[in-house]
């Protein structure tokens, strides 16, 4: 056997056991390290039980809730040390489970003896429950102008053409040579050919449940009413810059966890200088305090701690206040008074499109970072002058 030895685990999580016979009995896993998992799983029924260490021909799988599962397979691999082929059966960590299925192990061989093109960790793909086939990178040592180089064949991506050809989608990536043989890049592969094909799947481990998260948001923006028409050749644009803060509604859409849904409420407050040039100089400033509903809908990348993410929607502005100061300069004095907006001149709602694009990054367990940039343009709020408000806004995050 390649692995020897058991290793230190700290403590016992919930988890479950998956008999030879299939029968789940749930209790209490030893945690252990990403090596260690490979070899054994330690279980007992409860916390005063006595624990019983598995080898993986003893259990058809074991799993912690709602994170890690390992499943028993025989797996072939490379020896790096005496770079000769072995077969060993291993509990091996699930990644994607679905149509197609991607499994894991890193082995303990030591780091030095390994080639440049070699690793410890193995990647195992799987279409329709059939065979378990390692995608690999063969190389060799090139000499070229007196130096020594190396040289990589991926050989993976002949494997994963042969399997999952079938949706044009990831083929594209293949022949492109967009999947690289690492952790993430291969689960993002894997879980577009689940969804290509229209199979439900379960993700590193986690059960595919619909999440959601509340969280607060501040955000940083640049507001502009630009004039079109006739009246542009007589009031200027104006920009708003300021502060908003609000609160947001996190849930997804789809069992993958890629599509999402997010509903806002913000708060602002904005100032416009608008002035107009005819035989007296007029100026106007308004004071507007406005309510936000932004509805957007997210398409985000499948890496489950570090998702980049574009999204589009629309938003509801409600204006709660407004105060209209109004200054008139003469040759001699000028003039300054503040009174209420006109009813016939504002409207108490406007509407627009969103924009945006971002990256999201989990903080712990549950919380999640988000930072994105937005643009918004809706129709404003004049109703007899063609303003419409262009902004741009750049956003912070915390879901809880």
């Amino acid at each position: 056997m390649l692995f020897t030895g058991q290793a230190y685990a700290q403590k016992f999580k919930p988890g479950f056991v998956v008999t030879q016979q299939g029968k789940k009995v749930t209790g209490l896993i030893k945690q252990s390290t990403v090596i260690g998992g490979s070899i054994s799983c330690t279980f007992k029924t409860s916390e005063e039980g006595n624990p019983k260490t598995y080898a993986p021909h003893e259990l058809k799988g074991y799993g912690y809730d709602k994170a890690t599962i390992y499943e028993s397979h025989t797996v072939r691999f490379l020896d790096v040390v005496t770079q000769q082929q072995t077969v060993d059966t291993l509990f091996v960590e699930v990644l994607v489970k679905g149509k197609g299925s991607l499994y894991h192990f890193k082995d303990n061989r030591p780091t030095s003896k390994l080639k440049p093109w070699q690793s410890n960790h193995h990647f195992y793909v799987q279409k329709d429950n059939g065979d378990l086939q390692e995608l690999k990178v063969k190389g060799a040592y090139v000499y070229s102008g007196g130096l020594k180089r190396v040289k990589r064949i991926k050989t993976y991506l002949g494997t994963l053409n042969a399997l999952f050809s079938d949706c044009p989608a990831v083929k594209s990536l293949i022949n492109n040579e967009r999947v690289q043989l690492r952790k993430y890049s291969l689960m993002q592969f894997i879980s577009s050919y689940n969804q290509c094909t229209g199979g439900e799947q379960i993700i590193e481990g986690k059960s595919a449940d619909l999440t959601s998260q509340f969280g607060l948001a501040i955000q940083y923006a640049s507001s502009t009413i630009k004039f079109s028409g006739s009246i542009s050749d007589r009031l200027n644009s104006s920009t708003s810059q300021g502060v908003a803060f609000g609160i947001y509604y996190l849930f997804s859409l789809d069992r993958n966890n890629r599509l999402f849904g997010q509903v806002e409420l913000n708060y602002s407050a904005q100032k416009y200088a608008i002035s107009h040039k005819d035989a007296l100089s007029h100026s106007s400033q308004w004071d507007l305090g406005v309510a936000q509903i932004p509805i957007v809908l997210r398409y985000a990348t499948s890496n489950p701690k570090e998702q980049l993410f574009v999204g589009a929607g629309i938003n509801f502005d409600f204006r709660l206040s407004m105060r209209e100061t109004l200054s008139e300069s003469y040759q001699i004095n000028a003039h300054t008074a503040s009174i209420g907006a006109s009813t016939e001149s504002f409207r108490g709602t406007s509407s627009g499109i969103i924009i945006e694009t971002g990256f999201l990054t989990k903080i712990g367990k549950t919380s999640r970072v988000e930072l994105s940039v937005r643009y918004n343009r809706n129709a404003g709020f004049l109703l007899d002058r063609q303003a419409p408000t262009r902004i741009i806004s750049f956003r912070v995050g915390l879901g809880f």
